[in-house]
């Protein structure tokens, strides 16, 4: 069986992307570790989210982004395991709606964030296709 190259992207973030082009062993582990840096430096500023930068199935890598708590709770009023007003407190010293908006405010400074990664040299890919045998297809954004 197939697999995608990629992670789908939660939360409506742009998928950005390295290491596509054909490089050199070595450059292609260090633009990865810069990317890692990238990735580490952003999230020492985050209280909900993290980013993370995980190799690609075949080639390259992407930047991740996942809830810091996320195999405890979501942070969205939608999910069925929307974190509780007590936990809220507990992890975020809030109450359930501020923690949420806090969230939600995070998350869209993660997306600029992403998408001004595109200035120094990393590539947005967008999802054209998902098939049966779990391959996918992507173009350049």
């Amino acid at each position: 069986m197939s697999a995608p190259n990629f992670r789908p992207m939660e939360y409506d973030m742009p998928l950005i992307v390295g290491g596509m082009e054909d490089l050199p062993e070595y450059d292609l582990y260090e633009e990865f570790y810069d990317a890692e840096r990238l990735a580490d430096d952003m999230t020492e500023d985050l209280k909900y989210h993290e980013i993370t930068v995980i190799g690609g199935y075949y080639q390259g890598f992407q930047f991740y982004v996942m809830e810091k708590y996320a195999d405890q709770f979501d942070l969205c009023y939608d999910s069925p395991y929307c974190i509780d007003n007590d936990d809220s407190h507990y992890y975020f010293d809030k109450c359930r709606s501020a923690a949420i908006r806090a969230a939600e405010a995070e998350k869209r400074k993660i997306r600029r964030w992403l998408n001004g990664l595109r200035d120094r040299g990393y590539d947005c890919l967008i999802c054209t296709g998902r098939f049966c045998s779990g391959e996918a297809s992507y173009a350049y954004a």
